[in-house]
Order: structure tokens, then sequence, then C-alpha cells
């Protein structure tokens, strides 16, 4: 016993991130967690959405890191968004679509023109902003028992009405903006394992060649930008992660690091990491993986989730942390420790990452991402807030931009680099040291 105490008190010692690196359980036990995001203009504050399970469903608020939750909808909430210009307008895919201008406060049904009112089985799915124009909606819901169909309904005016869309496939499940190219959406059908493109955000669809892909539903998809390179990635069930960095013409499995019989369900991306989902083709065990966007090769985080479903994931810049819904409640993982929160607005539009190396000596990187054309102006700030230098002031491309930043004339000490644009800013502190 005593052995066994020294061991412990060593490990406790010396390798503190052996007992940190283990998923947490956070809260809403006994709900079913079906997706988890942040507030675009307050990352302190989560929330979370249900469906019943040993509890009623609801949608949920918290405002530190999950210890405590605000019940703000009693709903079984499937999907839910944040307006990227106005956090106090929230929508919410339940039974039918709701939409609340006040934060959560009050709510009221926005799906004038859907089946929701006709059919007593609809369940609204998902919901999609377009960042760009956020008047612009898609809608997908669902009716019938026996013979389920899918629907899919646009608004361009908030939600106030919709007209129903032609799909070509009756089952588009996972859905996904494109942030690079104006109007342009992709869904992925179920069976057959299709994806349609759209380049009039819904009006008129075409097949996509996916090229190598063409067995696994499609659980889920996700586009992004890297160094300036777009990244479409398909989680295809037991057929794995498909990874296309040419505009989809041609497609890798990049399954490298994943066991064998695993089935991918959920793809996250955050900066320059991939997250993913994994349920084991055997039995009901899922584990989360990780991996570097440079170098693909999966590695799991943590302990296995036994006896749960995990059903979504979002990574908090804010908390550092990765939040996993499951069938059973809320759990984290410390990703890192002292990283620098992000702090800024409508980080929808903008992105600016963490210079490196930081502290720095002589010369630091600093790269920003932009999701639109726009005019964009980056300011160097001391500690008392007077700006002292000017970095950027000029019409910016979507993608990642990159610029190489000397401080020979600076003094040491704490600086702020903050990046804006008309409808958002982000601000990073940053160390110089002579």
């Amino acid at each position: 016993m005593k052995n066994v105490l020294q061991i412990l008190i060593i490990i406790f010692l010396f390798c503190p991130s052996l007992l940190a690196q283990q998923w947490r359980f956070v809260g809403l036990d006994g709900r079913a967690i079906e997706i988890i995001v942040a507030d675009p203009n307050d990352g302190n504050i989560l929330y979370a959405g249900s469906t019943v399970v040993e509890k009623e469903g609801g949608l949920y608020k918290s405002t530190n890191g999950g210890v405590t939750w605000e019940s703000l909808l009693a709903e079984n909430v499937r999907d839910f968004d944040i307006h990227p210009k106005n956090a106090n307008i929230l929508y919410v895919c339940a039974k039918r679509f709701l939409k609340s201008i006040d934060k959560g406060n009050t709510w009221f049904y926005t799906d004038s023109g859907t089946v929701a009112g006709d059919h007593e089985s609809t369940i609204s799915r998902r919901c999609l902003i377009y960042p760009m124009q956020p008047e612009q909606l898609l809608l997908i819901q669902r009716f019938g028992l026996v013979t389920p169909t899918t629907v899919v309904y646009k608004s361009v005016n908030s939600g106030e009405n919709w007209i129903e869309l032609k799909m070509p496939s009756g089952e588009a499940v996972p859905i996904a903006v494109d942030y690079f190219a104006p109007n342009t959406v992709y869904a992925g059908a179920w069976n057959p394992a299709d994806i349609y493109k759209s380049m009039d955000f819904g009006e008129t669809w075409d097949h996509w060649l996916i090229a190598g892909t063409d067995t696994g539903h499609n659980y889920d998809l996700k586009i992004t930008s890297i160094d300036n390179v777009i990244y479409h990635l398909i989680a295809k069930g037991i057929s794995g992660i498909h990874i296309s960095m040419d505009q989809g013409i041609s497609w890798e499995r990049k399954n490298d690091g994943l066991p064998q019989d695993i089935i991918i369900t959920h793809i996250y991306v955050s900066d320059s990491t991939f997250y993913c989902i994994g349920r084991d083709f055997f039995s009901t065990q899922f584990e989360i993986y990780k991996s570097d966007v440079n170098k693909i090769y999966w590695e799991q985080l943590g302990d296995t989730f036994q006896g749960t479903v995990a059903t979504s994931i979002f990574y908090s810049k804010y908390y550092n942390k990765l939040f996993v819904g499951t069938k059973n409640g809320v759990y984290y993982y410390d990703t890192a420790v002292n990283v620098q929160k992000d702090t800024g607005q409508g980080s929808h539009f903008l992105r600016l990452k963490q210079n490196y190396p930081n502290p720095f000596s002589k010369t630091t990187t600093i790269e920003y991402e932009i999701y639109s054309s726009t005019h964009v102006l980056l300011d160097l700030y001391d500690i008392t807030g007077k700006r002292i230098q000017e970095l950027v002031n000029m019409r910016k491309e979507p993608g990642v931009h990159k610029i190489f930043f000397s401080a020979n004339q600076s003094c040491s000490g704490v600086y702020f680099l903050k990046l804006r644009t008309k409808d958002s800013s982000h601000t990073k502190k940053i160390q110089f040291v002579k």
C-alpha cells in the first residue's frame, strides 16, 4: 500500500498531465446532448441542446464552463444556431423551428410555410445560417413515422417565410456552408451516399463527384481553410474520413492511427487541429480522436466512453477545453495549459491566431484568417492602450494571411495585436523580450 501511495505522489508531482488528460463529467446528466456551441461574441457563454432520455430535453446555458446550467427552453433540441452578427438572436430545431430575439428569454415559432404545422410527426433536424448574409437560412425537417420523408426549406427573411427546395436526394442530413465561395453549400445524402453542391444557396443542386469515396454513409461534412488551403472533410462511417484539398477533384482516405473496425460519425475543426468521434463497430464504445492538419495521424484523447454515446463535439478556446456531448450529459477534456485566450467579437468572420514564437526577441509571425473579401486593419497597441504601429491597412481576400513583424525599435514588455474589419474584431496579447 505504501508503494502504491509513493507512485501516486510521484505521478502527481512530476506528471500531473497524466491525471488531467481524462474525460471529466461536467453536468446535464441523464440528458442526450445533441449540440454544444459558444456565443460567438462571448466565449464564456456555452449553450447545450438535448433531447429526452432519463430527463427532459431542452436548451441550456452556462457561463462558468459547464459547472452550472440554466434552462432556456423545455423542448427536444436537435440543433441550435446563433446569429453571427447579433448574439441576441437564437434559432432552435425542436419539433418546430423556434426563434428568440432576446437571448432565449422568450421564444416563438418561425416555420410558417413548412410541414411543421401539418404533420404531428414532424421533427426539425438541422438549421444553417449563411454567415455573410445571415437573413438567409436553410432548414431540414423530417416527417412520417412509417416511411420518413426529409424536406429542405430556404428562407431569405430570417425565417418569416419558407420556400421548399427540390433536393436530388430524400435524406440530406449533413449540410455545410462554404465560407470561401459565395452562396455555396454542400449536402450529404444517406443512401446512396452521394454529396450534392449548390452555388445559389440551395435553389439548385448538382451531384458532386466524390472519387474513391463510394462506400459508407455520409455522417458529417466540414469545410475549412488552413494556410490558404481549403479542406473538405467527410465522415463516412465505416469508410472513415476522406479529405480533399483541391475543391473535391481528388480525395484521400485519411485513417492512419484509427482502429480498423470503427465508424466515424462526427468531425470538428479548430485552427489547424482536426477532431472526430469514432464508435467501435462491434460494441457501443466511443472514442475521441485528434490529428494535426500537417500530418494526418489520429491519436485517441483520454479514455473510452463506456455505456454511453458521444453525439457532439466542440472546442472552446476560452476555456481551452474540448467539450463532448453524450447521451448522458456533457464531458470535457483539458487540451492545453497556459494558452492565451481569444478575445473578440464576431469570430464567425475572422480569426487572429496566436503569434509564434511568443515571447519573441527579434521577429515573430502573425497569421489571421478572414472568411470574406473585406478591408482589414491590424494594429499594435502598448499596455496603456496607445496605438504604436499600423501593420495592415488594406483590402484582403478570403483565406489565411501571414505577416512577419520585427520589434527592434520597441521596449521589452507586453503588447496587444488588434485585428478589425467593419463587422468583427479580435485581440491577442504578445510579449517582446530584448
